[in-house]
């Protein structure tokens, strides 16, 4: 009995946590159409989406503030996340090269900690075509 009722106040933080979610992103989405040269309001709304698994909105928002402000390190790290979360696999290679040429200690670092663990994405990426 105790494990049930857990599980059912787990499901039901779960659903406060997406309801708060997505009025989060109706408030953001009203902000940014109010002040839309503000690169972090489209970043804050990547970052919503992400968290809520629709990395396609996620790129979008990501792209758009990067737009604005290209060197927001933790957006542009925040968008490799994204196509690495969709097996962009080829993208991710890309960006961790770009990554490792510039100035940025931050990305660069973030790279090489990923490019260790490319191998095992890499083997996820071919099980997960072998499924489909």
């Amino acid at each position: 009995r105790r494990v049930e009722l857990l599980t059912v106040r787990g499901e039901a933080r779960a659903g406060d946590d997406v309801a708060r979610r997505q009025a989060n992103i109706h408030t953001y989405q009203g902000r940014l159409r109010a002040e839309p040269d503000r690169a972090r309001l489209h970043f804050i709304l990547a970052d919503l989406w992400f968290q809520a698994g629709q990395t396609d909105s996620a790129q979008k928002y990501y792209h758009s503030g990067l737009k604005i402000d290209a060197s927001d390190s933790f957006a542009r790290w925040n968008l490799t996340l994204a196509y690495l979360s969709e097996y962009q696999i080829d993208t991710v290679r890309y960006r961790l090269a770009t990554f490792m040429q510039s100035d940025d200690a931050y990305l660069k670092r973030k790279a090489e900690i990923l490019e260790e663990k490319m191998y095992s994405v890499g083997f996820m990426y071919n099980l997960k075509n072998l499924s489909h």
